[in-house]
């Protein structure tokens, strides 16, 4: 059992104050022990949230620690662009030296899609196609600078949907999760009849690695 601390970066004050803050919060997670640090990503300050660039919060987190590992949780992959989105990455890993671990998510804010000028409809289609390019860019032979293969064993899906394990399974992802909820409030039997079907799948095909994870956010 590893345990990890997530970070929303949200408050109420100036922006720089919270980044900040949160840097600090990273070195403190990794004196008690923690096995990794996570942010997230808010756009347009939704969510009372200060940061829309979890990549950069983690490249100056990176300098801070020396041990820790850094993920995003998540990223909205559908509103990327793969090749920018791979490059940023590979300097984090690069910078941290391979400590990243690259948490992705379909998005679920319809305001956000339609401030980047996204069809909201066509996030999970934008959000496969990401998933699928990022693979091949991480891979060996990729013409990406700075090249970094191994990132394609960390990548992680952020869902709680059928759809979203199932993919995660069919590529050997680690998934990100948590409580599935209802109009009745949550339905945890849910969550974890998808986490047992994934797990299968890892199993069934023989392939279960450092990526075939699952990381519960237990909110």
């Amino acid at each position: 059992m590893r345990y990890g601390f997530i970070s929303h970066v949200v408050g109420d004050g100036d922006s720089a104050d919270v980044l900040r803050d949160n840097i600090d919060l990273a070195g403190y997670a990794e004196d008690l022990g923690f096995d990794s640090f996570w942010v997230a990503q808010h756009h347009f300050g939704a969510q009372r949230g200060h940061c829309p660039s979890p990549l950069v919060l983690l490249a100056a987190i990176a300098q801070r620690t020396a041990r820790i590992r850094l993920g995003t949780a998540v990223v909205v992959g559908s509103l990327e662009d793969p090749i920018r989105l791979a490059e940023d990455a590979a300097m984090v890993d690069s910078l941290s030296f391979g400590r990243l671990e690259l948490g992705l998510g379909a998005g679920a804010d319809e305001a956000t899609s339609r401030l980047f000028g996204r069809d909201h409809d066509q996030r999970h289609q934008r959000f496969t196609e990401t998933v699928h390019r990022l693979r091949e860019l991480f891979s060996a032979g990729s013409d990406l600078v700075p090249g970094t293969p191994e990132l394609a064993h960390r990548l992680w899906i952020g869902t709680a949907s059928g759809p979203g394990f199932a993919l995660a399974a069919e590529l050997d992802l680690g998934v990100l999760t948590g409580r599935t909820s209802s109009p009745r409030g949550p339905r945890d039997e849910i969550a974890a009849g998808r986490v047992a079907a994934y797990r299968a799948a890892q199993l069934a095909s023989a392939t279960v690695s450092p990526g075939g994870s699952v990381a519960v956010d237990p909110q």
